[in-house]
């Protein structure tokens, strides 16, 4: 294979490789560049996800380009906004020593006015677009074609797929004679050969991993789950997982939003993405992912196109892809660059079949992560608590020893072994929902065919049947008991209509508490604890139990879950920590204000 340096690059160009500790080029670029820097062709790149495919059109286009004439000659089309971004980003970095080259970026999300008034300043060279922003600027003539040399189609597939077909068409009519069509895509279904076959002259065309090849330091794994335990396998293995840092992969855009909400509200950090973001809302959250404030990013196929993030720990497959190529190109965003990375596919018993043929197709081995809901036992909770501290028989603090000493002095043994028990040995949120799902199958509630459909709300976390429960309340007269529930506000704790100091409450919230409290489920060793925080304090659920923690010292395993509002929120805590629960908030305040917590009236 040659390298860099022999495949006809000019320095300006090798420059930013060397710098960038690039040497040899991947398959897709030694097969590519070499061919677009000499002829005047139409080409055909295929080739996976992250093999370079940037570079191998990149780097020809701005050798190409002729930087004395100040007119439109490369347009390259993207099927996300994220993908456009990321690709003019690196054409930006590899022609940073090329001098008078202009880019411009456009894809939706933004003022299209604003865009269009930049090309007309700029006249750029090189415009990296999604089709239905460069469709738009064709018709406000901001963009003019008729000196584009190059249409450099990326991620084809993805493109067709998200049904931009008849803008590429269209923009393809635009292009010249002698225009020439450069065409990138992991796949190349009959669709994409029909386009080829009416708007490409005789074109070159260059594959490479057509077997689907996986990434070597992946383990991969399915897991078999139904529509009752699928959200208690999730977190489970996202427990059982050392910091994890992964992307669970939706079929549906509106499952990913209710995937991720349901993990938030289990106590966890997940972002959604998925392509009905807005664009300034995509980059905050994948600001949010990248800095790891987020460890869980929930998406679907198409919005992760383009996304590159590293480091990440785990891919979950949610649902089994429909193709092997896409198995492979969500599995291989994790075990790059030498990392070790785990691919885990939820499946049903039905698809056994899919994940051996995958297994032969792919050439990988693909082992049952076998998943085990059943809560510890006593035994195993001691022998697990010693194993973990059993070696800490020596006081590191002997100040912290000495006041612990004089405090304990007239324990009994069984107090002590009491406070070890509940302090140190209770139920963790884990076992909790185990607990829960252990209750619902034992007395038929995990049969929900039977009880007119309510498996839709359950496979996207479970969180549906508190709603079923709280419509069956409200057909059993539970109107008419909130509605009394109204005139005796438990908002009314010191007779003034309000919670003691706090008075940033209007009627609508005090209605919204109710409601709130309706649809959430407490757990019967949990007590439901009003807080008067809320997001428009800048907190989610994470955020709003670190707070707690850290200035209560409340163990984060004796807090449940919560439901975060903009002025108040609920919490589930430890019955026996829920007795303190006054003495402990007594000093606590955020920002000088005083923090008023509470155990909730209806418990």
């Amino acid at each position: 294979m040659k390298n860099f340096e022999e495949i006809g690059l000019i320095p300006a160009l090798e420059r930013v490789l060397k710098e960038r500790g690039f040497t040899e080029p991947s398959a897709i670029q030694s097969g590519s560049i070499p061919v677009l820097l000499e002829k005047d062709t139409d080409f055909i790149g295929l080739a996976q996800t992250g093999t370079g495919k940037t570079a191998a059109f990149g780097l020809p286009l701005l050798q190409k380009i002729d930087v004395a004439k100040r007119v439109t000659q490369g347009i390259i089309l993207c099927p996300t906004r994220e993908l456009a971004i990321q690709t003019f980003k690196e054409l930006n970095t590899f022609g940073k020593y090329l001098k008078g080259i202009g880019m411009e970026n456009v894809y939706g999300g933004t003022p299209v006015h604003a865009q269009a008034k930049r090309i007309q300043k700029n006249a750029p060279h090189i415009i990296v677009g999604t089709p239905g922003r460069v469709i738009d600027l064709l018709k406000r003539k901001s963009i003019i074609l008729e000196d584009v040399r190059f249409f450099i189609l990326d991620e084809a597939d993805e493109m067709l797929n998200m049904g931009f077909e008849q803008e590429i068409k269209k923009i393809l009519e635009f292009a010249s004679d002698d225009a020439n069509t450069w065409l990138f895509s992991a796949t190349m279904p009959k669709s994409i050969r029909g386009m080829v076959k009416k708007y490409m002259n005789d074109p070159v065309e260059v594959a490479v991993n057509k077997e689907n090849k996986v990434n070597k330091n992946i383990k991969h794994y399915f897991t078999f789950v139904n529509r009752e335990n699928k959200f208690d396998k999730l977190t489970y293995i996202i427990d059982k997982a050392d910091d994890l840092y992964g992307v669970i992969f939706c079929r549906m855009k509106s499952e990913t939003e209710q995937l991720a909400k349901d993990l938030n509200r289990a106590g966890y950090s997940a972002e959604a993405i998925n392509g009905d973001l807005t664009q300034s809302k995509r980059e905050h959250v994948i600001k949010r992912f990248r800095s790891k404030k987020a460890n869980i990013l929930v998406a679907s196929d198409v919005a992760a196109r383009g996304l590159d993030i590293k480091n990440l720990t785990h891919v979950i497959h949610y649902a089994l892809p429909d193709t092997f190529e896409y198995y492979t190109h969500r599995s291989g965003r994790t075990g790059r660059a030498g990392e070790d990375g785990i691919s885990i596919a939820f499946i049903g018993k039905a698809e056994v079949g899919k994940v051996r043929r995958m297994e032969k197709a792919l050439k990988i081995s693909i082992e049952e992560y076998k998943v085990d809901l059943k809560p510890p036992t006593p035994e195993e909770k001691v022998e697990k608590w010693f194993a973990d501290n059993g070696e800490n028989k020596i006081a590191s603090n002997p100040q912290i020893y000495e006041a612990l000493a004089e405090k304990l002095e007239d324990w009994t043994k069984e107090e002590l072994m009491a406070l070890i028990s509940n302090t140190q040995l209770g139920p963790t949120k884990q076992e909790l929902r185990y607990k829960e799902l252990d209750e619902r199958r034992r007395d038929g509630r995990s049969d929900d065919r039977d009880r007119g459909g309510r498996g839709r709300d359950r496979d996207r976390g479970g969180r549906g049947r508190d709603r079923d429960r709280g419509r069956d309340r409200d057909d059993r007269g539970g109107r008419s008991r909130d509605k009394d529930r109204r005139k005796d506000s438990r908002f009314d704790r010191d007779g003034k209509g309000r919670r003691d100091d706090d008075k940033s409450y209007s009627k609508k919230d005090k209605r919204k508490v109710k409601e709130t409290k309706k649809d959430r489920k407490s757990h019967p060793d949990f007590t439901d604890i009003f807080i008067n925080i809320g997001y428009s304090d800048g907190f989610g659920d994470v955020a709003l139990e670190d707070f707690i923690s850290k200035n209560t010292g409340i163990s984060k395993a004796k807090i449940g879950s919560f439901e975060v509002n903009k002025r108040y929120s609920l919490f589930g805590l430890d019955k026996g920590v829920a007795k303190q629960v006054d003495a402990l908030f007594k000093d606590v305040d955020l920002k000088g204000r005083r923090i008023v917590a509470k155990v909730d009236k209806d418990n």
